[in-house]
């Protein structure tokens, strides 16, 4: 049985961020998507959604604030990672 990989990206809303997320969904991974913009993060995820289906999780997280990291960590509900 192959597992699906996990990966997590912050700024996945826009730029680098969602090119990388597109190449690591391209890629079979399940992506959990940070971002602090939960506007442009919502359309990205609405995006992948109708190439991806349910492979994009949207996780709104400000990653200069320990107590919004330490809860978007929860968001992964302990699915081991294959990219950070």
């Amino acid at each position: 049985m192959t597992r699906t990989r996990t990966a997590v990206v912050t700024g996945a809303a826009r730029g680098i961020g969602r090119a990388i997320v597109e190449d690591l969904l391209g890629r079979g991974y399940r992506v959990f998507c940070w971002d602090i913009d939960p506007t442009n993060l919502q359309t990205s995820i609405d995006h992948w959604e109708t190439r991806f289906p349910g492979r994009a999780v949207s996780v709104e997280c400000d990653i200069s604030s320990e107590a919004s990291v330490a809860q978007a960590v929860v968001s992964l509900g302990g699915e081991p990672l294959g990219i950070l």
